[in-house]
């Protein structure tokens, strides 16, 4: 799917000259939507035209402040909505809810009791009840449950009081009643938003994506300008990994709002997961530029420069989230790009710690084993890059091509002559038998496998002549003789593979004809002799300018010191 992408101009166009439903253009919905700041100036509007036939202008102003944490501006409001109507309940509701937030019980309960010789058969001053002790404080289940089945009894077909009734529902962790109360409200109020939104959230809830996203786009369109649902929606997406689907709500989403910093910070990570890393670095720049600080912004940062090939600054903003003291505990994906990005900056020893620490918060990162298997093999460190590919082999059926690339690592670290000190050439002199037998292991594996592959037999008679180097019991005899017959197959080839193998079947039987020489064993000399002849003449059949073959030819022939 083509992605379009909205341009800033296009962006500030929408913002400019916006285009608003019936519901957007009411305050109170600008607040159902949780947009504080756009309501409380639609009301304040309203508020200094005195346009005041709203019963419920103060109350509602006041509880803007209220969830805005301006205590003193809300009691300011409400205290006025009592003087200009005093035959309103919910101002007293308000003023309470102000005086339980400041700790004034004694004038909270105070005004309650006003408020309840005010209330008569009024369902929205229970509503209001309903709602102060739903908060933290006062914090009454009991009192909020009373008041919403109240108001239902007054108002049984109240939308309004069945989505409060839900709500509530949810802080008791009652999924299932909130989700009966919010198709209640869909029931007797199918044009509102809000009852489709509510029960998007709970099916959401409940990992019922695809009815979740249905109650969202029937929130939309019934007013395309509801704009929570774009967001959840978007943030439903994400939960099963549609990063397109969750994209384009976002687009939507962030095109109808003044976003906040927190907005474009999630808008930011979306397009990072949606691969648009050019969008995510212009949206971060923006924030660069109100220099909003948010360890997420170093964050994506460092994201963003890696996969745009920006390295080094990607390393510098990597390591100034993790020097951050409030960054106490980054994500798997945080060590992951911190160890790439120390790789493309040529620190390959400092990645290894970042991709462990990986592996440990995210079992699904287990391949990164061989990452770090590839860095120790690159810094020649061969028998810890052949632990960690080991590591790997624990969770898949293992090839030849594992079983010879581990091999090969431990022939490497028993061939190994480069040594630091003396103790470490200590160290390594006591754990080279163990890495040949490992190595032998790991051959004898291949040639099981792949028994028509001179390699497995190539290498495991390698490994034999590191037990015993002066080819007294021809161990590697048999590996190379077995190589032999799949190498004399292409000649060309293999013909340094084959020259090796005769050298060394060669030398084997010249080391059994000088022992039975200085033995004097008359009946094995020549035996000894012509069996090795054969083999440095292929070699010079092969190769008639290699000086070795030849010299130990002259050898061969010369005639035996006389045996006493």
């Amino acid at each position: 799917m083509k992605k379009i992408l909205i341009s800033m101009t296009a962006f500030a166009a929408v913002l400019l000259f916006p285009v608003l439903s019936g519901f957007a253009q009411d305050p109170s919905k600008r607040m159902e939507m949780g947009q504080y700041a756009k309501a409380k100036s639609a009301y304040l509007e309203k508020y200094n035209k005195k346009q005041t036939s709203d019963p419920n202008l103060f109350f509602n102003l006041g509880n803007l402040y209220l969830k805005t944490n301006q205590n003193d501006s809300a009691a300011f409001f409400f205290k006025q909505g009592i003087l200009l109507a005093k035959s309103n309940p919910l101002n007293y509701v308000g003023l309470a809810n102000y005086y339980y937030q400041t700790g004034d019980t004694v004038q909270a309960k105070s005004n309650l009791k006003y408020s309840a010789s005010l209330a008569r058969n009024n369902p929205d001053y229970y509503l209001a009840l309903a709602e102060m002790y739903m908060q933290p404080n006062p914090g009454n289940t009991a009192l909020a449950e009373k008041n919403l089945d109240k108001a239902l009894e007054l108002k049984p077909g109240y939308a309004k009081a069945h989505i409060l009734k839900g709500d509530f529902w949810l802080t008791q962790n009652k999924a299932g009643e909130a989700a009966n109360s919010y198709k209640q409200a869909i029931y007797y109020d199918k044009n509102n938003p809000l009852t489709h939104y509510k029960a998007g959230q709970i099916y959401a809830r409940g990992r019922i994506y695809q009815d979740a996203i249905n109650e969202m786009k029937k929130a939309i369109a019934i007013d395309s300008n509801y704009v929570p649902a774009y967001r959840d929606m978007g943030e439903i997406y994400l939960l099963y990994d549609q990063y397109p689907f969750a994209r384009k709500s976002y687009d939507s989403y962030i095109s109808k709002i003044d976003p906040e910093p927190n907005d474009l910070i999630r808008y930011a990570s979306i397009l990072v997961l949606d691969k648009d890393y050019a969008k995510a670095s212009e949206i971060l720049a923006q924030l660069k530029a109100k220099n909003v600080e948010d360890k997420n912004i170093l964050r994506l940062q460092a994201y963003t420069d890696y996969e745009t090939g920006k390295y080094q600054t990607g390393l510098a903003s990597i390591q100034s989230f993790f020097q951050n003291p409030q960054n106490v505990n980054p994500i798997a994906s945080d060590y992951e790009y911190y160890g790439n990005l120390l790789r493309k900056n040529n620190m390959d020893s400092l990645a290894i710690p970042q991709f462990l620490k990986v592996i440990e918060l995210d079992s699904t990162k287990f391949s990164l084993n061989d990452e770090i298997g590839k860095i120790y093999e690159k810094a020649k460190y061969f028998p810890e890059a052949a632990h960690y590919y080991e590591i790997m082999l624990t969770k898949k059926q293992p090839t030849q091509v594992d079983y010879f690339k581990i091999g090969r690592l431990y022939y490497l670290a028993a061939t190994n002559k480069i040594f630091t000190d003396s103790v470490q050439k200590l160290a390594d002199s006591l754990v080279r038998p163990e890495r040949v037998k490992k190595a032998s292991e790991n051959f004898a594996k291949v040639s099981e496998l792949s028994p028509n592959n001179h390699l497995g037999w190539l290498f495991q008679a390698r490994t034999q002549t590191l037990l015993d180097p002066e080819t007294e019991l021809g161990l590697a005899k048999p590996y190379y003789e077995k190589a032999l017959v799949i190498m004399n197959a292409n000649p060309e080839k293999f013909k340094k593979e084959i020259t090796e193998a005769l050298k060394y079947i060669g030398f084997y039987y010249y080391v059994k004809f000088d022992n039975a020489t200085k033995e004097a064993k008359k009946a094995d000399i020549p035996l000894y002799r012509d069996s090795s002849l054969v083999y440095w003449n292929n070699i010079l059949t092969m190769d008639p300018a290699d000086k070795q073959a030849a010299d130990a030819i002259n050898a061969l022939k010369q005639k035996p010191e006389k045996i006493k």
